[in-house]
């Protein structure tokens, strides 16, 4: 950047100048994109803020540069993808500035330079924008895309006990992508943790953590949020080194950390959480093998089941021949008087053995009906707050 702002060669042409500020400013709202140097009576291009000039991709050698970077951390590294943070943002059509045409050709030219080099290799895009607008990266080559939609939905529906909202954007999300070509997560590196969005409350915490990871997708984890670190909205709050311990410095470093762990570190940390059975920690870890384990929840479809009750979400997962029904009460009280209904499914009729694949234990029966119609089924009478079940359901004989 030094040598392009003294516009030595090759790298002149590496960033963005100009000899007047434009007035344009940042599409969220915020402040001026353009910034006074100080050298050559020039101004450079930096969307975010003046101490993050933004390449220019408009530069072959540019491009042909950060390819080669890309090959570098596939080939050289044995990198098995990216994290593509900002992916609107990286080129501007005049005063477009995100989601400008050229951006999504450079995306598509990024993707065959990876099919070239690394064809196994994954990407996964930042683009955050609605539903309708990811897709459009999605098409330009990205493996996935962060789903915001649906990841603010679920935020929602943990914290207000109602799970229609999640329901509805599920099926719009079936309809709208590829299969299962999106990449699910609660919070990032940009948002207030979720723990303190969720009021700091365990339960609410541990049920969205069991949507994320029941829900069909690609699911991701923001570090913390396993054991529960509180942040405010800024990004050095929410960025606090990892809880790993209650020591002060949270267990992360020998040395001094760039900032001091969240104010809960003394009881939210792996070490503390690791030997209390029932902790967020072990919640997760206990999602996380389950679903390693089952066919169907990481690549099933899904179906959304009737139950009778807001608080109650409920859906069918299904892959080739396993099938799992996952159902959480959403709200912190107990919930009773319910049953889940289906119209339809892939289900064999017949009686099936029920299962909670978390705890190991057997829940009522549920007999299947013609074309796979489950009439009326409670698996427990009685749903305790904030609890979910992941039911493998099996065949049995009459």
């Amino acid at each position: 950047f030094v040598a392009s702002a003294n516009n030595e060669a090759p790298y002149s042409t590496w960033f963005s100048w100009r000899a007047n500020d434009p007035g344009w400013q940042q599409p969220w709202g915020g402040g001026q994109v353009w910034h006074w140097s100080g050298v050559r009576d020039l101004y450079y291009y930096g969307v975010f803020w003046g101490g993050m000039p933004d390449l220019n991709y408009t530069n072959p050698a540019v491009e042909a540069e950060m390819f080669a970077t890309a090959t570098y951390w596939l080939d050289d590294m044995g990198a098995d993808g990216f994290r593509l943070d900002a992916v609107k943002y990286l080129m501007e059509d005049g005063e477009i500035i995100d989601n400008a045409p050229s951006t999504f050709t450079f995306w598509n030219r990024f993707r065959g330079h990876l099919d070239t080099v690394a064809p196994d290799a994954f990407t996964v895009g930042e683009a955050w924008d609605a539903t309708s607008i990811v897709l459009e990266y999605i098409d330009a080559g990205l493996h996935t895309c962060f789903e915001f939609d649906l990841a603010g939905q679920m935020i929602s529906s943990a914290g207000s006990g109602d799970g229609r909202g999640v329901a509805t954007k599920m099926d719009e999300i079936t309809d709208a992508y590829p299969y299962l070509q999106y990449a699910t997560f609660l919070t990032n590196h940009d948002q207030q943790r979720v723990f303190s969005q969720l009021g700091q409350d365990p339960g609410a915490n541990k049920v969205a953590a069991a949507m994320l990871l029941t829900l069909p997708g690609v699911p991701f984890v923001f570090y913390g949020e396993e054991v529960g670190m509180i942040s405010s909205w800024t990004h050095e709050d929410v960025r606090r080194p990892m809880h790993w311990t209650g020591a002060s410095d949270g267990g992360f470093t020998s040395g001094t950390p760039w900032q001091s762990p969240a104010a809960n570190v003394g009881t939210n940390n792996v070490a503390t959480m690791r030997s209390e059975d029932d902790s967020l920690w072990n919640h997760y870890r206990r999602l996380v093998q389950t679903r390693a384990a089952s066919v169907a929840l990481r690549r099933g479809t899904h179906q959304i089941m009737a139950t009778g009750r807001d608080q109650v979400l409920a859906y069918l997962r299904w892959h080739e021949d396993q099938a799992v029904a996952v159902v959480h009460n959403l709200h912190e009280a107990d919930v009773s008087g319910w049953a889940t209904q289906l119209s339809s499914s892939r289900l064999a009729p017949g009686p099936h053995a029920a299962t909670d694949l978390l705890t190991g234990e057997e829940v009522a029966a549920v007999d299947v009906g013609q074309g796979g119609a489950i009439t009326s089924w409670t698996p427990v009478a009685e749903l305790a707050g904030h609890r979910t079940l992941v039911i493998e359901l099996v065949p049995t004989s009459r």
